[in-house]
């Protein structure tokens, strides 16, 4: 689950931006490089997050998928994702 801000900071030659990891580790601060287009694409589905490769919380999460950049995972139905879903603007915009 979310526990850090993944604004974007930096732009790369390669295309890809600097963003936060979204694991549920609130002091973790490390830079994940995501394409605009795959943070849209994770962040479409208000319980996936993206994250620092092996920072997942297999307690309440599922890794998604995985790149040498960074992971997805998706939160389990339930508490874990309560408030991600209660809190996404993409939801709260349909």
């Amino acid at each position: 689950m979310s526990g850090s801000p993944s604004l974007a900071k930096t732009y790369a030659p390669d295309g890809r931006w600097a963003f936060v990891c979204e694991c549920g580790n609130r002091e973790c601060r490390q830079p994940i490089a995501l394409t605009l287009a795959e943070h849209e694409a994770v962040r479409a589905h208000s319980r996936r997050f993206a994250i620092a490769p092996d920072h997942e919380t297999p307690v309440v999460e599922i890794v998604a998928s995985q790149n040498r950049w960074f992971g997805v995972v998706e939160t389990f139905v339930g508490e874990a994702s309560r408030i991600p879903e209660e809190t996404d603007p993409r939801i709260q915009a349909r």
